[in-house]
């Protein structure tokens, strides 16, 4: 939070309060504002990998792949073999 100065008037106290926000704002002046980002260094050194772990149990057998049978619905394959059929007859 950015310092902000007392409107000192003639007349008015010096307090504890007081004394202590302006020696605040003096020590968070000390850090200074933000500045630029500097340049990206270079990498750091590989770190040694740790020992090897054991072998993990076998997984579940996925889903049927592309030459699964079955793979199509029974109006599918009725719909596909209509297309043969009309295509074989097409080109006699």
């Amino acid at each position: 939070m950015p310092y902000e100065p007392t409107n000192w008037q003639q007349g008015d106290d010096i307090t504890v309060e007081k004394l202590n926000k302006i020696e605040q704002g003096i020590q968070n002046e000390q850090e200074g504002p933000q500045g630029e980002q500097g340049p990206k260094g270079d990498p750091g050194e590989d770190g040694t990998n740790g020992a090897k772990g054991a072998k993990g149990d076998k997984g579940d057998q996925g889903p049927a792949g592309k030459d699964a049978e079955n793979q199509f619905t029974d109006s599918q394959k009725e719909a596909l073999l209509s297309l043969i059929e009309n295509d074989e007859s097409d080109s006699e």
